[in-house]
This record gives C-alpha cells, sequence and structure tokens, in this order.
C-alpha cells in the first residue's frame, strides 16, 4: 500500500487567471454556483512552449490543478464523489479544475513528526503542520479513502494519491502529472518526503530532464490525436 503526493509536474509550466479578482473558489469547499469558465494564462516571464499536458499547475489562492478534456473522462468514475470538475479555459483550450473535496482523518499524529502551528479561538483550537519531517498513515484508514483525498491537518494545497490512482492516470497516458511517494503500509514515512519537507526543495530538474518530460508528453498527446 502505497500514498504519494500528487501534483502538477513543474516540467509543463504554471498558469494563472488572466483577471486575478476572477477567482473566488478555494480548494475543498463546494462552489457556489453560477460558475464562470474562468481563463488561465501563463504566468509572468514565462515563454516555453505551451504543451496541452493533461494535468496544469494552476498559481491561484486554491489548490488542485487544471486537467484536460481526456483527462476528466478517465478520472470522472474513479473519483466520483471525491472530487468536482469545474470548466475553464487554458490559452484558449478547454480544461477543468479539479477540485479535491474528500478529506479524511488518516494521518497518524503520534507517530508523524512534524512541527505544528495552532490557531485558538472562542471557537476552539485548531492546530496543523507547518513543518514535515516524517509522515505516519493509519493503514485501515488509507484502505478505505477515495483514490484522491486530503487531510485536515494540511489546510490548502496538498493533495494524496493512493497506487490505484496512480495506475490508471499511466495506464491511460496521462501526462503533466507527478507522484512522490510519502508513505508505504510496509516501510512508513519517507523521510523530508517530497512536496511538504525539505526532500527535492533545493533539488532542480535539469533543462535535459525537463526537455524529456516534455518530449516524450509531446509524443503521447501526438499519438492520442492519431487514434481519435
Amino acid at each position: 500500500m502505497l500514498l504519494s503526493l500528487v501534483r502538477g509536474d513543474p516540467a509543463f509550466s504554471m498558469f494563472r487567471p488572466i483577471h486575478e479578482w476572477s477567482w473566488h473558489a478555494r480548494g475543498g469547499v463546494p462552489v457556489a454556483e453560477p460558475w464562470e469558465a474562468i481563463e488561465f494564462t501563463r504566468v509572468d516571464g514565462d515563454a516555453t512552449e505551451f504543451i496541452a499536458a493533461d494535468c496544469l499547475t494552476m498559481n491561484t489562492a486554491a489548490d488542485g490543478f487544471l486537467i484536460s478534456e481526456f483527462a476528466r473522462n478517465v478520472l470522472s468514475p474513479p473519483l466520483d464523489g471525491a472530487g468536482q470538475f469545474w470548466p475553464v479555459s487554458v490559452l484558449g483550450q478547454p480544461y477543468w479544475w479539479l477540485n479535491c473535496m474528500a478529506s479524511v482523518e488518516a494521518l497518524d499524529r503520534v507517530h508523524t513528526d512534524a512541527d505544528w502551528s495552532v490557531v485558538d479561538g472562542a471557537w476552539g483550537s485548531f492546530s496543523w503542520i507547518s513543518t514535515t519531517r516524517r509522515l505516519a498513515f493509519r493503514p485501515n484508514q488509507v484502505a478505505d479513502a477515495p483514490m484522491l483525498f486530503r487531510i485536515p491537518e494540511y489546510p490548502q494545497g496538498v493533495l494524496f494519491a493512493r497506487e490505484e490512482l496512480r495506475t490508471i492516470v499511466e495506464e491511460a497516458g496521462l501526462t503533466g502529472f507527478r507522484f512522490d511517494v510519502v508513505w508505504s503500509k510496509e516501510e512508513g514515512g519517507i523521510a523530508d518526503p517530497p512536496g511538504v519537507g525539505f526532500g527535492g526543495v533545493f533539488d532542480q530538474s535539469s533543462a535535459k530532464e525537463m526537455e524529456f518530460k516534455r518530449l516524450t508528453a509531446r509524443e503521447i498527446l501526438a499519438r492520442r490525436l492519431r487514434t481519435i
């Protein structure tokens, strides 16, 4: 049993709403309709070639990621009930914002090695992880969790995927997704897990590695077009 942090691969750039004020949604919170299909563009200063990968990273106050129409058709059935899909536009092409709604109390707080921050108020107190060194999870809760979920200890920006979701993404040839294993039932948590710990913070993908990922995605997308 594996658990990964899932996000968009930085090899495929980052995108923001053309009008920053137009984005009001928050990850994990139901969207109040009516919904406007917001237009996304590149972050400032990004002049790389646009590759219409199936998963793109967005730069907003919300978490989640932008997925292609093809990816939505693949992921809608397995993520039924765990996420909402809201239409957007990326450089004029149709995409969907995947808003993960599933929150699972699966973290093993006793065995998790982390620093915590606490907010107190008249309503009580809430604590969340501010620095992560090693995560521990409760296997039974992970086994019963949806394929994609969040945990209360990370209020925003951190989504976890069970190994079944990674298998679906790989078998369908979906491009642009990045999975970093953070915990396994057999080995426990990864030290300084990538994406939430210090792991990978100072490691940048080489230009050669990023171009290889982009080239591979181009080939996959081209083959897909030929079979439609």
